[in-house]
């Protein structure tokens, strides 16, 4: 199982150089090659030995995993994930044809409930996998561990390809509700591992064999604290600093802005060289 495992890890990461040399002809950029990269590293890291065999036994190890799932892999799939570039639909260099909006054009309208349905999924994976009956069922019965990860990364990606983009799917337009989405996800999960570091007793009766339950227990606080924060935090700062650098000068550098340019005139460099 272990090694099947990793060879599904290993596909992940090389299915992205296929769809490169398909797709892209290896124009896509490299840090999004990276991140996809380091996406399946993470993946890999979570589920195989030793993190994937400590979680059933270890409360705080189980939180790692969890972190490394949710503010890890998910973040990272999200912004590095393979997909095809910007183009102009074929149909538009006809002569006479009616001119096509492009996909992410016709998206547009979406964009606000795109929020609203990425903090509802990162509400339930987060919760939904961190009260004690789901914790203790994944730690005794290790098979929904999968389902565990499949909608860890479903529920996260919902949420970044908002806050980051993932290609056809933009960044949310408007900056400060990228920065109000990531400011609720973090504290969000900084309420629920306050209210497990505050239970007077084990929280998760399926660990509360282990030598020092309530210790480990407050590491997987703190991993909580820790993980979200590095997540988070450089999605909040960094749309701050730009949004205030907009309004200080006229130019829009957003990749919203840049994508426009590029639909009104294919013939400039797309952004991201996508």
């Amino acid at each position: 199982m272990t090694l099947a495992w990793a060879l599904v890890c290993v596909a992940w990461v090389g299915a992205y150089e296929v769809a490169v040399f398909l797709w892209h002809r290896g124009d896509w950029a490299w840090y999004r090659r990276l991140c996809w990269w380091a996406a399946g590293t993470l993946l890999a890291l979570a589920t195989l030995p030793p993190v994937g065999t400590r979680a059933s036994h270890v409360v705080w190890v189980q939180a790692l995993q969890f972190a490394l799932l949710l503010f890890g892999a998910a973040p990272l799939s999200a912004f590095g994930a393979p997909v095809v570039a910007f183009r102009r639909l074929p149909a538009a260099a006809v002569p006479g044809a009616v001119r096509t909006r492009p996909s992410w054009a016709r998206d547009v309208k979406l964009t606000p409930l795109r929020g609203w349905l990425g903090i509802f999924a990162f509400w339930v994976v987060m919760v939904g996998w961190r009260v004690p009956p789901a914790v203790d069922t994944v730690a005794r019965q290790r098979a929904w561990v999968w389902l565990e990860v499949a909608s860890l990364l479903v529920g996260g990606w919902l949420l970044w390809s908002a806050l980051v983009g993932s290609p056809p799917w933009l960044a949310l337009h408007q900056r400060p509700r990228r920065m109000a989405l990531a400011a609720v996800a973090m504290w969000s999960t900084w309420i629920f591992a306050y209210v497990v570091g505050l239970a007077p007793r084990p929280f998760y009766p399926a660990f509360a064999r282990e030598p020092s339950p309530m210790s480990s227990q407050e590491i997987a606080v703190a991993v909580l604290w820790a993980t979200s924060a590095l997540a988070f935090v450089p999605v909040f700062f960094t749309n701050l600093t730009r949004w205030l650098r907009s309004e200080e000068t006229p130019r829009r550098l957003s990749l919203w802005h840049a994508l426009e340019r590029h639909a009104a005139h294919p013939s400039l460099e797309g952004p991201g060289g996508s």
